[in-house]
């Protein structure tokens, strides 16, 4: 028997395009233009070479933008994807407490795939007009105090490789904090 999704092409695109990830699109925009201005403006400064890597890089490990904006919209998706999922109806249809945090996972992803896919497209949309290349650049091998790729040139030999492993730190992250807080739930609720 095959699973049927509890989505259709047609839910999910009208999802993905609401107001609401308008907005969060917006944010995104303009905080990635005011850091694609202060990368500019530093590399102009230390006269040093700029590439693709630093806006996109940058863009995704800003501690600024994680913390006061794409983890309080998770917590958001992930507190009402657990509250209105949990139906003991659907418990019932499931059998089983780890059948149902699964589900309620799948949910979770479904509601916070456009954050990320905001997230991530606006770090590759900010690199039109930047210097391409598949080498870390002068700015991020550079110790400056605004640089937070410093770090990761040493980590990763190429700039590839770190954008890769943010993406899946990131799904691990949220997967487990969802499956964290699911089971805290559950366990109160039997």
């Amino acid at each position: 028997m095959r699973k049927r999704w509890k989505y259709t092409i047609k839910e999910i695109i009208e999802h993905m395009f609401g107001v609401k990830w308008i907005v969060v699109g917006i944010v995104f925009y303009l905080h990635s233009m005011m850091l694609k201005q202060e990368i500019v403006q530093v590399a102009y400064e230390k006269k040093l070479h700029i590439n693709n890597w630093d806006i996109t890089l940058r863009l995704l490990n800003d501690a600024y933008l994680i913390i006061y904006f794409i983890i309080p919209i998770v917590l958001f998706f992930l507190v009402k994807s657990i509250f209105v999922d949990f139906d003991y109806q659907i418990l019932i249809r499931l059998r089983s407490f780890k059948k149902w945090v699964y589900y309620s996972l799948r949910n979770f992803w479904m509601n916070i795939f456009p954050l990320l896919f905001l997230w991530f497209f606006m770090s590759l949309f900010m690199t039109i007009g930047f210097p391409y290349s598949w080498n870390w650049s002068e700015l991020s091998e550079a110790a400056h105090f605004t640089n937070t790729l410093h770090e990761l040139v040493y980590f990763f030999k190429k700039p590839v490789f770190a954008f890769i492993a943010q993406f899946i730190l990131v799904l691990l992250t949220f997967s487990l904090l969802h499956i964290v807080f699911a089971i805290i739930y559950t366990r109160g609720a039997s």
